[in-house]
């Protein structure tokens, strides 16, 4: 999200990262086992943190980037995800990415097609980007479910080996499937609601 910007739905309030009250919640979802199935590896504390200066800085270039997913009813961190820029030098770069992790006692909750509808919200009216993609390793099919129900559709073309990975320590990692979804297709959408 730009700074000072938040999406509140039913259950969730998205907002920015703060590195000194939000660091431990922000390492925890980073270091998870099974938050992180899907990637390479789980970040140590100062990794997360390097990952959150990073963040920050996106901010800065883009605009926007990743926020903190808290609980309304408790303020409970409970994910990382929204809206962040796609790179030029990234495969569909430069484009827009939506995603989310959540800790595991949030999953089956239906929290991130929640925010999944709220986020293609904000991009599309107030960021007011002509598409939004998002991508997952090929057997992450709990993700490709979210990103069906929120509307996106699959963009075979689009479909990528991840330049950050490791081919010969990941192989199961490497290959991307990708969805879309660009903003007239999400106003027909929003209209026959």
């Amino acid at each position: 999200m730009r700074r000072g910007d938040c999406i509140t739905t039913e259950r969730l309030y998205l907002r920015h990262w703060d590195k000194a009250s939000d660091g431990s919640a922000f390492h925890r979802l980073n270091n998870d086992p099974d938050v992180m199935h899907f990637f390479p590896g789980r970040r140590t504390r100062s990794e997360s943190d390097a990952l959150l200066d990073r963040i920050e800085q996106q901010i800065v270039r883009n605009g926007y980037s990743w926020s903190a997913i808290e609980l309304r009813s408790t303020n409970e961190i409970i994910g990382f995800g929204g809206i962040a820029k796609v790179e030029e030098n990234f495969p569909n770069g430069p484009s827009a990415e939506i995603g989310w992790r959540f800790v595991p006692e949030a999953w089956g909750t239906g929290y991130a097609s929640e925010m999944g509808k709220a986020v293609l919200r904000y991009g599309f009216e107030r960021l007011r980007l002509p598409e939004v993609l998002s991508f997952a390793v090929v057997a992450n099919k709990k993700s490709f479910a979210v990103m069906k129900r929120i509307g996106m559709q699959r963009f075979e073309q689009g479909d990528f080996d991840h330049p950050n990975i490791d081919a010969d320590k990941f192989p199961k990692l490497l290959r991307h499937h990708c969805y879309r979804l660009d903003r007239s297709i999400w106003q027909k959408q929003k209209a026959a609601e």
